[in-house]
């Protein structure tokens, strides 16, 4: 909270006082830092998470220099509001230093966003530190997703060593709990041939007709989906 409470002062002087400079982080400030860190560490010793510790060893410039505008922002923005673009990338220079949530970058949308939708030091604050907690959201989720593929594909992979043995393997093109024709291509394709068939016999012509080549291109999801849903339509 102090942290915090110092970043939006800095941003008010930033903004307030004509003569203050923004200025980069102090070398003396780093050096002092990596000393610290060298020496042997007392008994009582509070250890930070993981998160913070892996934060605090991002690297400024690189940091500082995937929010910057490109320059597309700058030619799409009018000559009159780049006081405004330069005064916002100020304050963007000491956030980035002083900040607790810090966005890893800044995209085209979100540059406009801060130029139009911002007045303030306090909102842009708000929008920087809304932008970085969606970042993290964001990046947790794709992890999810990613391990939760990763071990289906690793199960499905063990379903068919057992297939290939000829034991019971369960998966999609392997053997099925329930006897769902929608979820097997050899009796999706007799069952389409046999009805095809006796329409001609019949003479008749088949009033709707569905065309699921693209189906199995799916994935498996998808095609559960699908096949769930064309089970209602025939029903």
């Amino acid at each position: 909270m102090l942290r915090q409470m110092l970043s939006r002062i800095a941003f008010l002087c930033a903004t307030k006082l004509h003569s203050f400079r923004v200025i980069r982080p102090p070398t003396a400030l780093r050096m002092l830092s990596a000393k610290a860190a060298q020496e042997p560490p007392l008994k009582a010793v509070i250890v930070e998470n993981e998160d913070d510790q892996a934060e605090e060893q991002i690297d400024y410039e690189k940091q500082l220099e995937a929010l910057m505008p490109s320059e597309a922002v700058w030619k799409a923005t009018p000559f009159k509001h780049h006081k405004k673009l330069k005064d916002i990338i100020s304050e963007l220079e000491i956030y980035a230093y002083m900040g607790t949530f810090i966005p890893k970058f800044l995209s085209d949308d979100d540059w406009f966003r801060l130029l139009n939708t911002t007045e303030s030091v306090g909102e842009r604050v708000s929008f920087l530190e809304y932008v970085a907690i969606k970042q993290r959201r964001q990046e947790k989720d794709k992890k999810k997703r990613s391990d939760r593929q990763e071990r289906f594909l690793a199960e499905l992979a063990k379903e068919k060593e057992k297939f290939e043995r000829g034991e019971m393997g369960y998966g999609p093109d392997l053997y099925q709990l329930i006897n769902n024709p929608m979820r097997n291509r050899k009796k999706i394709h007799a069952t389409q041939g046999a009805r095809v068939v006796s329409a001609l016999r019949c003479n008749e012509r088949p009033k709707i007709a569905f065309d699921l080549q693209y189906m199995f291109n799916e994935k498996h999801r998808v095609q559960s989906d699908l096949g769930n849903q064309l089970q209602y339509v025939i029903s």
